[in-house]
């Protein structure tokens, strides 16, 4: 032994044998991915370090459980999980096709064996192209919301209910899921204000009663600026405190916040403000009338926060998460609520410009409370997990086709996109990806993709009522959102354009110290 600590011994791998982990490691986690593929893809059994393991088809939800034991090779599997929780993320939709579109654009740009930064920008020019074709292909979802809340959760039901349930509240509202001991789904609607924005230290949904709400509209980022605000919660009965404002990043305000979080003197957290443009003070003026509290502007003296109730609103409870929150039934006087909403309705009408008018509209749904939430429940824990996922899935689909479109069959337009201008390896990889989705199936894989070619735009094959010939896939209601296909192009390119830059690999010896030599 060299008596280094174990951290400070690495494995070196270097050219053919870097790249050969990182081909094993992107292969294993595309095999175990990719059959959950598709509306007639297969389910994965995920076990769990504690518990009853999960019966699941989800591809995100299945990758993030797929750690390899080699090191290396775990690392090259993590550039994919990585792809696909971004598309999660940002679409909702699409996981898997992400992971399996990556993993073929890798491996069939590795077969070129040219060099492995030439071969990334050929696929970035090659996936902007086919983004540029998809985005101009797109359609109005307007009459599709069921049929992409149907496909995504692959049940009509689901798709049903999500679909009714987010026309009614619309893309400004907010909806949440809530599992429930009987076996059933159904949605109930409540009053609440909801933000896209949540606490970044949480890893998991937490929920506060009646805490206080302090408003601001001042950026905190001193301790001067919340050292008397903290004294005054910890001093008082209810410790559980939220603030609404910007409370900066790494600042000495926010590592005071979390020290006492730490040293459990309070239980808060901070939920940043709807926007941060010029406007972003009529929300805060919003938000703290929904919530009964004097908002705090900046010039306030916060010493007054030790003896002025009125700096303080409450709700009857508070949910929030990495990156959303909801206020349910603020504290605020509902008459002055319906009257600034009243204020709000006749500036939405009377407004020409779309940019404030959007943000007029924004403002009236938060203010007037539509929140939906989905309650799902199971016969056993795994059926209520899967069956979560699904409705998961089916909410966010719906949501980014209600924002950015839908295209009339995500596997069907990527193989009409493998007939631009792109190089062979895109063309193939796109294709690979559509004969995945027809072995899963159990098709011909090559004769239905030989029919599809051949068949007009629009054209397709609906997998859960197959056909010896294509059909029009807007009459069958097989659409999937924009912004699904969109970011699963950007994000698979991403992933694999990063695998193929890869020449060396370090990594630290894990094991004993007396096997590291």
């Amino acid at each position: 032994m060299n008596n280094l600590p174990k951290r400070e011994v690495k494995n070196i791998f270097i050219g053919e044998q870097a790249r050969q982990k990182i081909k094993d490691g992107a292969e294993k986690m595309y095999e175990v991915v990719s059959t959950t593929y598709g509306a007639k893809g297969h389910n994965v059994i995920l076990g769990m370090p504690y518990g009853d393991a999960v019966l699941t088809r989800d591809g995100v939800t299945v990758a993030k459980r797929v750690i390899l034991k080699d090191k290396a090779e775990d690392n090259a599997a993590a550039i994919l999980r990585q792809a696909s929780e971004k598309t999660n993320k940002t679409a909702g939709d699409g996981t898997t096709a992400t992971i399996v579109l990556g993993y073929h654009l890798y491996k069939n740009s590795l077969a070129q064996n040219k060099n492995g930064m030439l071969l990334k920008q050929q696929l970035v020019d090659d996936g902007r192209k086919v983004v540029k074709f998809l985005t101009e292909e797109s359609e109005d979802a307007a009459d599709h919301l069921l049929d992409v809340a149907t496909v995504s959760s692959g049940d009509p039901a689901i798709g049903a209910l999500v679909a009714d349930t987010l026309k009614d509240i619309g893309t400004n509202g907010g909806i949440t899921i809530r599992e429930q001991s009987y076996p059933t789904i159904d949605v109930e609607k409540i009053g609440g204000y909801y933000f896209d924005r949540g606490f970044f230290a949480l890893n998991q949904l937490i929920e506060f009663p009646k805490p206080l709400i302090f408003v601001t509209n001042k950026q905190m980022a001193a301790n001067a600026d919340i050292i008397p605000l903290l004294e005054r919660v910890i001093k008082g009965d209810n410790k559980n405190l939220i603030i609404i404002g910007d409370v900066r990043m790494n600042s000495e305000a926010m590592n005071t916040l979390l020290l006492n979080i730490s040293q459990n003197k309070l239980n808060g957290i901070v939920i940043p403000p709807p926007a941060f443009n010029d406007e972003a003070l009529q929300f805060m003026q919003d938000i703290a009338l929904y919530v009964g509290a004097k908002l705090f502007i900046n010039g306030d003296d916060i010493n007054e926060v030790k003896t002025n109730e009125a700096y303080f609103g409450t709700a009857d409870r508070v949910q929030v998460s990495p990156d959303k929150a909801i206020l349910f039934k603020g504290a605020g006087a509902q008459e002055d609520i319906d009257a600034r909403a009243a204020e709000i309705k006749a500036a939405i009408d009377a407004e020409k410009s779309s940019h404030r008018k959007d943000n007029l509209e924004q403002r009236y749904a938060k203010l007037t409370g539509k929140i939906a939430i989905v309650n799902v429940g199971g016969s056993t824990p795994t059926e209520m997990e899967e069956l979560r996922y699904r409705v998961e899935d089916a909410i966010e689909a719906t949501k980014s086709a209600m924002a950015d479109g839908v295209l009339p069959g995500g596997g069907t337009m990527l193989v009409r996109a493998s007939q631009l201008d792109i190089s062979q390896q895109f063309k193939d990889s796109l294709l690979d990806s559509f004969r995945k989705l027809m072995t899963n199936a159990a098709e011909n894989s090559e004769k239905r993709l030989g029919q599809v070619e051949d068949a007009d735009p629009g054209f397709g094959f609906n997998l859960r009522n197959m056909t010896n010939y294509p059909v029009d896939l807007r009459k069958e209601g097989i659409f999937d959102a924009t912004r699904s296909v969109v970011q699963t192009v950007e994000n698979a390119v991403s992933a694999a354009g990063s695998l193929l830059t890869v020449n060396a690999i370090v990594d630290p010896i894990e094991g004993d110290e007396d096997e590291v030599a």
